[in-house]
Protein backbone atom coordinates (compact mmCIF):
# COMPACT_ATOMS: atom_id res chain seq x y z
CA UNK A 1 0.00 0.00 0.00
CA UNK A 2 1.29 3.43 -0.49
CA UNK A 3 -0.36 7.06 0.69
CA UNK A 4 0.92 10.09 -1.50
CA UNK A 5 0.39 13.47 -0.90
CA UNK A 6 1.55 16.85 -2.47
CA UNK A 7 1.28 20.51 -0.80
CA UNK A 8 1.48 23.80 -2.73
CA UNK A 9 4.96 23.70 -2.73
CA UNK A 10 4.72 20.68 -4.78
CA UNK A 11 6.81 18.64 -2.65
CA UNK A 12 5.58 15.45 -2.53
CA UNK A 13 5.02 12.84 0.67
CA UNK A 14 4.18 9.31 0.56
CA UNK A 15 3.65 6.39 2.89
CA UNK A 16 4.47 3.30 1.57
CA UNK A 17 4.51 -0.50 3.39
CA UNK A 18 6.08 -3.52 2.24
CA UNK A 19 5.88 -7.15 3.52
CA UNK A 20 9.21 -9.10 3.59
CA UNK A 21 8.84 -12.91 4.75
CA UNK A 22 11.74 -13.47 7.25
CA UNK A 23 10.51 -17.51 8.44
CA UNK A 24 7.72 -19.58 7.82
CA UNK A 25 5.17 -18.26 9.47
CA UNK A 26 6.18 -14.83 10.04
CA UNK A 27 6.66 -11.63 8.17
CA UNK A 28 8.21 -8.07 8.44
CA UNK A 29 5.91 -5.45 8.12
CA UNK A 30 7.78 -2.44 7.15
CA UNK A 31 6.26 1.24 7.10
CA UNK A 32 8.32 4.01 5.54
CA UNK A 33 7.81 8.07 5.20
CA UNK A 34 9.44 9.71 2.40
CA UNK A 35 10.05 13.53 1.41
CA UNK A 36 10.27 13.73 -2.52
CA UNK A 37 11.93 9.92 -2.52
CA UNK A 38 14.40 11.34 0.45
CA UNK A 39 13.93 8.59 3.53
CA UNK A 40 12.21 11.01 6.51
CA UNK A 41 11.70 7.81 9.24
CA UNK A 42 10.72 4.45 9.17
CA UNK A 43 9.02 1.66 11.61
CA UNK A 44 8.92 -2.28 11.13
CA UNK A 45 7.05 -4.80 12.74
CA UNK A 46 7.36 -8.49 13.25
CA UNK A 47 4.06 -10.11 12.56
CA UNK A 48 3.12 -14.21 12.84
CA UNK A 49 0.37 -15.58 10.69
CA UNK A 50 -0.71 -19.31 11.81
CA UNK A 51 -0.95 -21.15 8.32
CA UNK A 52 -4.71 -21.59 9.53
CA UNK A 53 -5.00 -17.73 8.75
CA UNK A 54 -3.83 -18.23 5.25
CA UNK A 55 -6.74 -20.27 3.76
CA UNK A 56 -7.37 -17.89 0.75
CA UNK A 57 -3.06 -18.54 -0.20
CA UNK A 58 -4.05 -22.35 -0.31
CA UNK A 59 -7.00 -22.33 -2.48
CA UNK A 60 -7.76 -19.06 -4.33
CA UNK A 61 -5.61 -20.05 -7.35
CA UNK A 62 -4.30 -23.01 -9.15
CA UNK A 63 -0.53 -23.49 -8.66
CA UNK A 64 2.10 -24.25 -10.35
CA UNK A 65 5.41 -25.83 -9.08
CA UNK A 66 8.91 -24.28 -10.66
CA UNK A 67 11.62 -26.65 -9.38
CA UNK A 68 14.96 -24.69 -10.30
CA UNK A 69 16.20 -21.07 -9.44
CA UNK A 70 14.32 -17.86 -10.14
CA UNK A 71 16.47 -15.03 -11.00
CA UNK A 72 20.03 -14.85 -10.89
CA UNK A 73 21.25 -13.40 -14.64
CA UNK A 74 21.76 -16.85 -15.87
CA UNK A 75 19.67 -18.44 -18.77
CA UNK A 76 17.11 -21.06 -16.19
CA UNK A 77 17.01 -18.15 -13.58
CA UNK A 78 15.95 -16.38 -16.28
CA UNK A 79 13.69 -18.32 -17.65
CA UNK A 80 12.14 -19.10 -14.30
CA UNK A 81 11.57 -15.45 -13.15
CA UNK A 82 9.58 -14.64 -16.66
CA UNK A 83 7.71 -17.51 -16.29
CA UNK A 84 6.51 -17.03 -13.16
CA UNK A 85 5.58 -13.91 -13.70
CA UNK A 86 3.55 -14.82 -16.89
CA UNK A 87 1.90 -17.44 -14.84
CA UNK A 88 0.45 -14.88 -12.79
CA UNK A 89 -1.06 -13.09 -15.61
CA UNK A 90 -2.84 -16.38 -16.48
CA UNK A 91 -4.31 -16.23 -12.16
CA UNK A 92 -1.92 -19.00 -11.66
CA UNK A 93 0.30 -18.83 -8.34
CA UNK A 94 3.57 -20.02 -8.98
CA UNK A 95 5.60 -21.64 -6.12
CA UNK A 96 9.14 -21.43 -6.29
CA UNK A 97 10.55 -24.77 -5.09
CA UNK A 98 13.95 -23.50 -4.52
CA UNK A 99 16.10 -20.06 -4.65
CA UNK A 100 14.50 -16.91 -5.38
CA UNK A 101 17.69 -14.42 -6.45
CA UNK A 102 15.68 -11.29 -6.12
CA UNK A 103 18.56 -8.70 -6.58
CA UNK A 104 18.02 -8.09 -10.09
CA UNK A 105 13.75 -7.81 -9.79
CA UNK A 106 11.72 -4.80 -10.18
CA UNK A 107 9.70 -3.45 -7.86
CA UNK A 108 6.84 -4.38 -9.80
CA UNK A 109 8.07 -7.85 -10.35
CA UNK A 110 8.41 -8.26 -6.44
CA UNK A 111 5.28 -7.11 -5.73
CA UNK A 112 3.88 -9.74 -8.69
CA UNK A 113 5.79 -12.79 -6.94
CA UNK A 114 4.71 -11.31 -3.51
CA UNK A 115 2.13 -14.26 -2.41
CA UNK A 116 4.02 -17.07 -4.28
CA UNK A 117 7.19 -15.87 -1.75
CA UNK A 118 4.44 -15.55 1.06
CA UNK A 119 3.54 -18.80 -0.11
CA UNK A 120 6.15 -20.40 -0.21
CA UNK A 121 7.45 -19.21 3.30
CA UNK A 122 4.37 -20.09 5.07
CA UNK A 123 3.73 -23.43 3.60
CA UNK A 124 7.04 -25.77 4.27
CA UNK A 125 7.85 -28.62 2.26
CA UNK A 126 7.31 -31.73 4.80
CA UNK A 127 5.57 -33.77 2.12
CA UNK A 128 5.56 -33.68 -1.96
CA UNK A 129 3.76 -31.42 -4.16
CA UNK A 130 0.22 -32.08 -4.75
CA UNK A 131 -0.10 -29.49 -7.50
CA UNK A 132 1.63 -29.62 -10.79
CA UNK A 133 5.47 -28.96 -10.79
CA UNK A 134 7.58 -28.31 -14.05
CA UNK A 135 11.48 -29.48 -13.89
CA UNK A 136 14.68 -27.67 -15.79
CA UNK A 137 16.25 -30.94 -17.66
CA UNK A 138 19.49 -30.73 -19.59
CA UNK A 139 22.51 -32.92 -19.82
CA UNK A 140 24.39 -31.80 -17.05
CA UNK A 141 24.25 -34.86 -15.28
CA UNK A 142 27.26 -37.25 -14.36
CA UNK A 143 29.09 -37.83 -17.76
CA UNK A 144 26.54 -35.80 -19.65
CA UNK A 145 23.71 -37.83 -18.24
CA UNK A 146 20.69 -36.42 -18.30
CA UNK A 147 20.17 -34.33 -14.80
CA UNK A 148 18.22 -36.13 -12.48
CA UNK A 149 15.54 -34.54 -10.49
CA UNK A 150 15.41 -34.21 -6.43
CA UNK A 151 12.80 -36.56 -5.73
CA UNK A 152 11.20 -33.82 -2.84
CA UNK A 153 10.19 -31.81 -5.94
CA UNK A 154 8.42 -34.36 -7.80
CA UNK A 155 4.70 -33.74 -7.74
CA UNK A 156 1.97 -36.51 -6.80
CA UNK A 157 -0.04 -34.87 -9.45
CA UNK A 158 1.28 -33.93 -12.67
CA UNK A 159 5.39 -33.39 -13.85
CA UNK A 160 6.37 -31.75 -17.18
CA UNK A 161 10.12 -31.35 -18.36
CA UNK A 162 11.70 -28.14 -20.48
CA UNK A 163 14.38 -29.61 -21.70
CA UNK A 164 17.14 -28.32 -23.63
CA UNK A 165 20.25 -30.45 -25.17
CA UNK A 166 22.58 -30.06 -27.27
CA UNK A 167 22.46 -33.63 -28.71
CA UNK A 168 21.56 -36.15 -31.10
CA UNK A 169 22.45 -39.32 -28.99
CA UNK A 170 20.40 -40.28 -26.11
CA UNK A 171 21.00 -43.73 -23.29
CA UNK A 172 18.48 -46.28 -22.79
CA UNK A 173 18.18 -45.12 -19.21
CA UNK A 174 17.54 -41.32 -19.89
CA UNK A 175 14.68 -41.85 -22.14
CA UNK A 176 13.19 -44.06 -20.00
CA UNK A 177 13.53 -41.02 -16.93
CA UNK A 178 11.92 -38.99 -19.97
CA UNK A 179 9.47 -41.04 -20.35
CA UNK A 180 7.99 -40.95 -16.67
CA UNK A 181 7.35 -36.92 -17.30
CA UNK A 182 3.39 -36.44 -18.19
CA UNK A 183 4.88 -34.04 -20.90
CA UNK A 184 7.92 -32.54 -22.21
CA UNK A 185 8.27 -29.43 -23.58
CA UNK A 186 11.45 -29.04 -25.82
CA UNK A 187 13.01 -25.36 -26.52
CA UNK A 188 13.61 -25.86 -30.51
CA UNK A 189 12.46 -27.82 -33.40
CA UNK A 190 15.82 -29.23 -33.67
CA UNK A 191 16.07 -30.72 -30.09
CA UNK A 192 12.53 -31.70 -31.00
CA UNK A 193 13.37 -33.83 -33.68
CA UNK A 194 17.04 -35.45 -32.51
CA UNK A 195 15.06 -36.65 -29.36
CA UNK A 196 12.10 -38.11 -31.23
CA UNK A 197 14.60 -40.00 -33.73
CA UNK A 198 16.37 -41.17 -30.80
CA UNK A 199 13.36 -42.61 -29.34
CA UNK A 200 12.20 -44.64 -31.86
CA UNK A 201 15.57 -45.85 -32.60
CA UNK A 202 15.24 -47.80 -29.67
CA UNK A 203 11.81 -47.91 -29.25
CA UNK A 204 10.19 -46.16 -26.04
CA UNK A 205 7.47 -44.34 -26.29
CA UNK A 206 7.89 -40.69 -25.08
CA UNK A 207 4.78 -38.17 -23.24
CA UNK A 208 3.47 -36.05 -25.45
CA UNK A 209 5.97 -33.46 -26.39
CA UNK A 210 5.32 -29.57 -27.13
CA UNK A 211 7.56 -27.43 -28.92
CA UNK A 212 8.69 -24.28 -26.24
CA UNK A 213 9.86 -21.59 -27.85
CA UNK A 214 11.69 -18.64 -25.04
CA UNK A 215 10.17 -15.44 -24.61
CA UNK A 216 11.48 -11.85 -24.48
CA UNK A 217 11.11 -9.18 -22.07
CA UNK A 218 10.02 -6.84 -24.25
CA UNK A 219 9.85 -3.86 -21.71
CA UNK A 220 13.54 -4.35 -21.22
CA UNK A 221 14.89 -5.10 -24.90
CA UNK A 222 12.94 -2.90 -27.64
CA UNK A 223 14.90 -0.93 -30.29
CA UNK A 224 15.71 2.87 -29.40
CA UNK A 225 13.70 5.80 -30.80
CA UNK A 226 16.77 7.23 -32.87
CA UNK A 227 19.83 6.24 -33.22
CA UNK A 228 22.68 8.40 -30.93
CA UNK A 229 26.09 6.26 -31.87
CA UNK A 230 28.42 8.52 -33.57
CA UNK A 231 29.19 7.26 -36.93
CA UNK A 232 33.06 8.19 -36.25
CA UNK A 233 33.15 6.26 -33.09
CA UNK A 234 34.55 2.61 -32.37
CA UNK A 235 32.46 -0.30 -34.43
CA UNK A 236 31.62 -1.64 -32.12
CA UNK A 237 30.53 -5.47 -31.91
CA UNK A 238 28.80 -7.60 -29.21
CA UNK A 239 29.35 -11.56 -28.12
CA UNK A 240 27.55 -12.60 -25.56
CA UNK A 241 27.09 -16.61 -23.47
CA UNK A 242 29.04 -18.48 -21.41
CA UNK A 243 33.09 -19.18 -22.76
CA UNK A 244 32.58 -22.94 -24.14
CA UNK A 245 32.89 -24.18 -27.26
CA UNK A 246 29.42 -25.14 -28.26
CA UNK A 247 28.98 -21.57 -28.21
CA UNK A 248 31.75 -20.80 -31.72
CA UNK A 249 33.89 -18.17 -29.28
CA UNK A 250 37.00 -19.10 -31.31
CA UNK A 251 35.19 -18.58 -34.31
CA UNK A 252 34.14 -15.06 -32.90
CA UNK A 253 37.87 -14.66 -32.04
CA UNK A 254 39.04 -15.43 -35.70
CA UNK A 255 36.55 -13.53 -36.88
CA UNK A 256 37.05 -10.63 -35.70
CA UNK A 257 41.18 -10.85 -36.21
CA UNK A 258 39.75 -11.11 -40.09
CA UNK A 259 37.38 -8.21 -39.67
CA UNK A 260 40.56 -5.98 -38.05
CA UNK A 261 42.87 -6.91 -40.67
CA UNK A 262 40.36 -5.87 -43.73
CA UNK A 263 38.94 -2.72 -41.66
CA UNK A 264 41.51 -1.50 -39.59
CA UNK A 265 39.93 2.39 -40.35
CA UNK A 266 37.05 0.91 -38.07
CA UNK A 267 38.93 0.77 -35.19
CA UNK A 268 36.85 -1.99 -34.09
CA UNK A 269 36.01 -3.16 -30.65
CA UNK A 270 35.07 -6.62 -29.19
CA UNK A 271 32.26 -6.86 -25.88
CA UNK A 272 32.41 -10.06 -24.75
CA UNK A 273 30.09 -11.58 -21.89
CA UNK A 274 32.07 -14.75 -21.66
CA UNK A 275 31.74 -15.22 -17.86
CA UNK A 276 31.06 -18.89 -16.92
CA UNK A 277 30.90 -20.51 -13.31
CA UNK A 278 31.08 -23.70 -14.43
CA UNK A 279 34.99 -24.64 -15.37
CA UNK A 280 33.92 -28.20 -17.15
CA UNK A 281 32.39 -26.51 -19.58
CA UNK A 282 35.18 -24.08 -19.56
CA UNK A 283 37.23 -27.18 -20.87
CA UNK A 284 35.25 -28.10 -23.91
CA UNK A 285 37.42 -25.19 -25.39
CA UNK A 286 39.99 -27.32 -25.88
CA UNK A 287 38.17 -28.46 -28.82
CA UNK A 288 38.20 -25.37 -30.47
CA UNK A 289 39.16 -24.86 -34.45
CA UNK A 290 40.96 -21.24 -33.80
CA UNK A 291 41.97 -20.82 -30.44
CA UNK A 292 44.52 -22.74 -28.43
CA UNK A 293 43.87 -23.55 -24.41
CA UNK A 294 41.32 -22.56 -21.86
CA UNK A 295 42.13 -19.75 -19.67
CA UNK A 296 44.85 -20.76 -16.67
CA UNK A 297 42.33 -19.01 -14.06
CA UNK A 298 39.49 -21.62 -14.13
CA UNK A 299 38.21 -23.04 -10.58
CA UNK A 300 36.09 -24.28 -9.45
CA UNK A 301 33.80 -21.33 -9.42
CA UNK A 302 34.72 -21.07 -13.35
CA UNK A 303 36.45 -18.19 -15.50
CA UNK A 304 35.97 -14.50 -14.62
CA UNK A 305 36.38 -11.57 -17.33
CA UNK A 306 39.74 -11.06 -16.34
CA UNK A 307 41.03 -14.68 -16.66
CA UNK A 308 39.24 -14.77 -20.62
CA UNK A 309 41.50 -11.23 -20.63
CA UNK A 310 44.56 -13.14 -20.13
CA UNK A 311 43.93 -15.98 -22.25
CA UNK A 312 42.54 -13.65 -25.22
CA UNK A 313 45.53 -12.10 -25.05
CA UNK A 314 47.86 -15.15 -25.48
CA UNK A 315 45.80 -16.18 -28.41
CA UNK A 316 46.61 -13.13 -30.55
CA UNK A 317 43.92 -10.21 -29.35
CA UNK A 318 45.48 -6.90 -28.65
CA UNK A 319 43.99 -5.59 -25.09
CA UNK A 320 43.17 -2.55 -27.10
CA UNK A 321 40.70 -4.34 -29.29
CA UNK A 322 38.44 -6.08 -26.38
CA UNK A 323 36.36 -5.05 -23.30
CA UNK A 324 35.84 -8.87 -21.06
CA UNK A 325 32.86 -7.72 -19.19
CA UNK A 326 31.89 -9.24 -15.88
CA UNK A 327 28.89 -11.02 -14.70
CA UNK A 328 26.00 -8.63 -15.01
CA UNK A 329 22.48 -8.29 -13.70
CA UNK A 330 19.66 -9.21 -16.74
CA UNK A 331 18.07 -5.85 -16.44
CA UNK A 332 21.55 -4.34 -17.29
CA UNK A 333 21.97 -6.46 -20.75
CA UNK A 334 19.80 -3.77 -22.58
CA UNK A 335 22.51 -0.81 -21.65
CA UNK A 336 25.15 -2.80 -22.92
CA UNK A 337 23.45 -3.75 -25.94
CA UNK A 338 22.48 -0.28 -27.14
CA UNK A 339 26.04 0.83 -26.87
CA UNK A 340 27.05 -1.75 -29.87
CA UNK A 341 26.54 -1.93 -33.45
CA UNK A 342 25.99 -5.59 -33.92
CA UNK A 343 26.38 -8.73 -32.20
CA UNK A 344 27.62 -11.84 -33.43
CA UNK A 345 26.74 -15.28 -32.84
CA UNK A 346 27.94 -18.33 -34.56
CA UNK A 347 27.08 -20.87 -32.45
CA UNK A 348 27.72 -24.45 -33.04
CA UNK A 349 25.00 -26.09 -31.13
CA UNK A 350 21.86 -24.74 -29.59
CA UNK A 351 19.19 -26.69 -28.01
CA UNK A 352 16.85 -24.04 -27.78
CA UNK A 353 16.31 -20.58 -29.68
CA UNK A 354 19.63 -18.52 -27.54
CA UNK A 355 17.97 -16.57 -25.53
CA UNK A 356 20.88 -13.70 -25.44
CA UNK A 357 20.62 -13.54 -29.39
CA UNK A 358 16.59 -12.99 -29.34
CA UNK A 359 17.49 -10.50 -26.92
CA UNK A 360 19.75 -8.56 -29.21
CA UNK A 361 17.63 -9.20 -32.21
CA UNK A 362 14.33 -7.54 -30.23
CA UNK A 363 16.97 -4.66 -28.86
CA UNK A 364 17.07 -3.58 -32.59
CA UNK A 365 21.13 -4.52 -32.55
CA UNK A 366 21.73 -5.75 -36.24
CA UNK A 367 22.60 -9.57 -35.21
CA UNK A 368 24.50 -12.39 -36.88
CA UNK A 369 23.55 -16.31 -36.54
CA UNK A 370 24.80 -18.98 -37.20
CA UNK A 371 21.68 -21.44 -39.38
CA UNK A 372 22.31 -24.57 -37.48
CA UNK A 373 20.32 -26.18 -34.80
CA UNK A 374 18.15 -23.74 -32.74
CA UNK A 375 18.72 -20.64 -34.16
CA UNK A 376 16.91 -22.45 -37.69
CA UNK A 377 13.40 -21.61 -35.63
CA UNK A 378 14.47 -18.34 -34.64
CA UNK A 379 15.61 -17.29 -38.02
CA UNK A 380 12.58 -18.82 -39.60
CA UNK A 381 10.36 -16.28 -37.97
CA UNK A 382 13.14 -13.50 -38.44
CA UNK A 383 12.98 -13.95 -42.33
CA UNK A 384 16.33 -15.46 -42.04
CA UNK A 385 17.76 -12.19 -43.93
CA UNK A 386 14.77 -10.41 -43.72
CA UNK A 387 15.57 -9.52 -39.97
CA UNK A 388 18.80 -10.82 -39.30
CA UNK A 389 21.89 -11.71 -40.71
CA UNK A 390 22.31 -15.56 -41.58
CA UNK A 391 25.19 -17.64 -41.69
CA UNK A 392 24.68 -20.41 -44.49
CA UNK A 393 28.14 -21.65 -44.44
CA UNK A 394 27.82 -24.93 -42.06
CA UNK A 395 30.01 -27.61 -42.36
CA UNK A 396 30.48 -30.25 -39.61
CA UNK A 397 32.40 -29.14 -36.00
CA UNK A 398 34.74 -31.90 -36.66
CA UNK A 399 35.13 -34.22 -39.64
CA UNK A 400 34.55 -38.59 -38.88
CA UNK A 401 37.77 -39.68 -37.43
CA UNK A 402 39.40 -36.36 -36.10
CA UNK A 403 40.34 -36.04 -32.28
CA UNK A 404 38.07 -35.07 -30.27
CA UNK A 405 38.39 -34.34 -26.18
CA UNK A 406 35.24 -35.90 -24.54
CA UNK A 407 34.12 -33.06 -22.07
CA UNK A 408 31.56 -33.71 -18.90
CA UNK A 409 28.43 -31.59 -20.21
CA UNK A 410 29.79 -30.60 -23.19
CA UNK A 411 28.51 -32.04 -26.72
CA UNK A 412 29.92 -35.05 -27.28
CA UNK A 413 28.97 -36.14 -31.09
CA UNK A 414 31.85 -35.65 -33.30
CA UNK A 415 29.61 -34.60 -36.16
CA UNK A 416 27.22 -32.00 -34.34
CA UNK A 417 25.62 -28.77 -35.24
CA UNK A 418 27.31 -27.05 -37.48
CA UNK A 419 30.61 -24.77 -37.71
CA UNK A 420 30.58 -21.01 -39.51
CA UNK A 421 32.95 -19.74 -42.11
CA UNK A 422 34.99 -16.87 -40.65
CA UNK A 423 35.14 -15.12 -44.06
CA UNK A 424 31.18 -15.19 -44.42
CA UNK A 425 31.01 -13.90 -40.74
CA UNK A 426 33.46 -11.04 -41.78
CA UNK A 427 31.40 -10.14 -44.34
CA UNK A 428 28.25 -9.84 -42.34
CA UNK A 429 30.28 -7.73 -40.28
CA UNK A 430 31.42 -5.43 -43.33
CA UNK A 431 28.10 -4.95 -45.30
CA UNK A 432 26.95 -3.80 -40.95
CA UNK A 433 29.74 -1.53 -40.94
CA UNK A 434 30.00 0.06 -44.67
CA UNK A 435 25.92 0.46 -44.79
CA UNK A 436 24.97 1.34 -41.41
CA UNK A 437 21.68 2.79 -42.05
CA UNK A 438 20.77 -0.28 -44.51
CA UNK A 439 21.57 -2.61 -41.30
CA UNK A 440 19.59 -0.77 -39.21
CA UNK A 441 16.52 -0.72 -40.77
CA UNK A 442 16.99 -4.53 -41.38
CA UNK A 443 17.58 -4.65 -37.59
CA UNK A 444 14.40 -2.86 -36.96
CA UNK A 445 12.31 -5.47 -38.66
CA UNK A 446 13.70 -8.38 -36.77
CA UNK A 447 12.81 -6.21 -33.58
CA UNK A 448 9.14 -6.11 -34.47
CA UNK A 449 9.17 -9.38 -35.13
CA UNK A 450 10.15 -10.33 -31.89
CA UNK A 451 7.89 -7.82 -30.13
CA UNK A 452 5.49 -10.77 -30.37
CA UNK A 453 7.66 -13.25 -28.84
CA UNK A 454 6.37 -11.96 -25.13
CA UNK A 455 6.78 -14.38 -22.33
CA UNK A 456 3.12 -14.40 -21.81
CA UNK A 457 2.82 -16.33 -25.17
CA UNK A 458 5.52 -18.59 -24.68
CA UNK A 459 4.06 -20.01 -21.06
CA UNK A 460 0.78 -20.26 -22.84
CA UNK A 461 1.59 -23.38 -23.73
CA UNK A 462 3.38 -24.22 -20.28
CA UNK A 463 -0.43 -23.64 -18.67
CA UNK A 464 -2.60 -26.11 -21.68
CA UNK A 465 0.28 -28.47 -20.52
CA UNK A 466 -0.38 -28.08 -16.63
CA UNK A 467 -3.40 -27.78 -16.50
CA UNK A 468 -5.16 -29.33 -19.67
CA UNK A 469 -9.18 -28.85 -18.36
CA UNK A 470 -8.38 -24.73 -17.75
CA UNK A 471 -10.09 -22.03 -19.29
CA UNK A 472 -6.86 -19.86 -20.65
CA UNK A 473 -7.53 -16.33 -19.84
CA UNK A 474 -4.60 -13.51 -19.81
CA UNK A 475 -4.56 -10.59 -17.61
CA UNK A 476 -2.22 -7.97 -16.96
CA UNK A 477 -0.01 -7.02 -14.38
CA UNK A 478 -0.51 -4.02 -12.29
Amino acid sequence: MAVSLEDSSNEKIKVSETVLTTRPGWSTLEARLLLNDTLLSSHAVAVYAPISMNESLKISQQKLGIAWDLGGGIGWGVLGLHASLALVQYGILPVPLRKVHGYDMSQIQRSALGPSLLFAALHERKETPDFPVVHALGRWGKDGALGSMRNELWSRNRNLGILFAETRTWSESDLKVLAKFNGLLLGSSWCAQALRLAAEHINITLPPTSLFLQGVDTGLFFPPSAVTRDQNARFRIFSGGKLEWRKGHDIVVESFKRFIAKHPEANAELFLAWTNPWPLTVASMTNATHTQGIPESVQITGVNSSGIRDWLEKNGLDREHFISLPALPHNRIPELLRSVDAALFPNRVEGGTNLVAMESVAAGIPTILSATTGHIDLLNSLGWDHGAWALRNQSFPRPPGAPFTEVVNAPSATQLGGESDPDEAVDALGQIYLHRATARRRALKGAKVMQAWTWVGAVRILVREAFPLREIIVSTLS
